[in-house]
């Protein structure tokens, strides 16, 4: 193979290639064997969308752009054919080709529904507010009292898109942070790049329906999204402080109950020290509204996840089980939940396991990241607003990955290229359109894959990937590495 050749067929070339050439045999065949039907158009839609996506990544450029260039086009691409999904195809009325308003899920009147029940009304109620969220929620609403509930909700939303920025602008903060070698994590020939994952994950997010869906019920995830990534970047900006990142941790749990899952992060990089600050920041925090409300939240929380809400935009392992014995696909075994629950807890166990003995900057960012699936699967109720939580998480993942996709190997463009499949999956609108009811034949996606559990486990999983492939700093240069990064290693 000669050099040009080389150049020419990059690691991101291949895949890309390869990716198209799945989707243009699938298309091939979907015509054959179905013709063209309102049915095979929704799937044709699908195979589509693939070959796009790999079309994108065969045209990044191989000649005189840096790898961290190449490696944040093949994130706009995703961007672009979330897009066409989420906003071009989605307004395309399928089979009767019609222009329609797409609902992307089904509403609810009044508009703002989680908002005016768990955070207005429940301040409005202080004194006894029966909210089936923490009683700091009941503490977070008492300065919309101050407006209209209408005006309110409109303040609301406002503060939950800033929170989404503020959380993505945060994580890059995060991978711009000096390891002990005095390179940022994101490498040298990520950092001037890596700013601009700011935005392109800030339009992702925008993007996608489960955003939507929490502008609509006006729920608090982006709160804690936005606390938690706080608590990190704390903890790799102020390494020896404790404190800190057990005040944001809390504060996040206490919101949601889901974020205490964090606390082990703590407890993994702190050992014993962190133990002190979790419990007097969460036994403040829980009393904050008084004891009764603290005692009517265990009541109605328990009540609430014990009911759970299972439905095709709950991403739980309780609702993916549920979603797999109402499909009966001949392709997939019955799961229990048990199981289904278990996957991403082996799956962390794994990253842990691989992480154990390191407490550096970017272990900690990949256990971070690894918890992150954790708050989704496991509760009952994971409704697909929580796409709000891995904004942040995304950002970390690709700057991480920018300082070792120029280094001669094909598995870190892999890797890349695998996490964008997920976010692209964990952001796409549902199959059904308008109507929830309609034939699973309608749906655009296979039906499976309705629920985000899938996709949110393989996102899960390419964590794990990187945690035991990655190389960790190390004192000789890894094949590759020029000028900091070098120093670095």
């Amino acid at each position: 193979m000669t050099t040009a050749e080389y150049r020419f067929w990059t690691p991101t070339r291949i895949a890309g290639a390869a990716l198209a050439a799945c989707g243009v045999v699938a298309a091939l065949v979907t015509v054959a064997t179905k013709g063209v039907t309102p049915a095979s158009e929704a799937q044709l839609i699908t195979f589509v969308t693939i070959v796009l996506a790999g079309a994108g990544a065969f045209a990044v450029p191989s000649d005189g752009v840096s790898s961290a260039a190449r490696a944040l086009q093949m994130v706009c691409w995703m961007v672009a054919a979330l897009a066409l999904v989420n906003v071009a195809m989605a307004w395309i009325g399928l089979g009767q080709w019609a222009w329609r308003a797409p609902a992307y899920f089904p509403s609810m009147s009044p508009i703002g529904a989680d908002f005016r029940a768990g955070v207005y009304e429940a301040a409005r109620h202080f004194s006894n507010a029966g909210s089936a969220w923490p009683p700091f929620t009941v503490v977070l609403g008492l300065p919309y009292l101050l407006l209209r509930e209408d005006a309110a909700y409109v303040v609301h939303v406002c503060v939950l898109i800033a929170l989404n920025v503020a959380a993505v602008w945060t994580a890059v903060s995060v991978v711009r942070t000096r390891d002990d070698g005095g390179a940022p994590l994101c490498g040298a020939t990520g950092t001037p790049v890596v700013g601009l994952l700011a935005p392109a994950f800030a339009v992702w997010l925008f993007l996608a329906s489960g955003f939507l869906l929490s502008l609509e019920r006006g729920n608090i995830d982006a709160f804690p999204a936005f606390v938690a990534m706080l608590g990190l970047w704390s903890m790799v900006r102020r390494p020896t402080s404790v404190w800190i990142p057990a005040i944001a941790f809390s504060l996040a749990a206490e919101i949601k109950v889901y974020p205490a899952v964090l606390f082990l992060l703590l407890i993994w990089r702190f050992r014993w020290k962190s133990i002190l600050p979790l419990v007097v920041c969460n036994l403040i925090l829980a009393l904050s509204a008084g004891p009764r409300n603290l005692t009517n939240y265990v009541h109605s929380g328990t009540r609430s996840m014990a009911q759970g809400a299972d439905w095709v935009g709950n991403s739980s392992a309780h609702s993916f089980s549920t979603w797999v014995t109402w499909l009966r696909p001949s392709y997939l075994l019955q799961l229990p939940v048990s199981l289904l629950i278990a996957i991403p807890l082996v799956v962390l166990a794994l990253t842990a396991g691989r992480l154990w003995s390191r407490r550096d900057h970017s272990a900690t960012v990949l256990m971070f990241c690894a918890m992150i699936p954790l708050m989704c699967a496991v509760p009952s109720v994971s409704h697909d607003y929580k796409v709000v939580l891995f904004a942040g998480p995304a950002v970390l993942l690709v700057a991480l990955l920018l300082r070792h996709v120029g280094r001669g190997t094909a598995e870190s463009w892999w890797m890349l290229l695998t996490l964008l499949l997920a976010l692209f999956m964990i952001a796409r609108a549902p199959g059904q359109l308008v109507d929830y009811s309609v034939n699973v034949e309608r749906f655009i996606w296979p039906a499976v894959l309705m629920n985000k559990y899938p996709a949110i486990l393989l996102f899960q999983c390419v964590v794990a990937w990187m945690a035991w492939r990655l190389p960790a700093r190390r004192t000789a240069p890894l094949p590759g590495d020029t000028g900091n990064d070098a120093a670095a290693s």
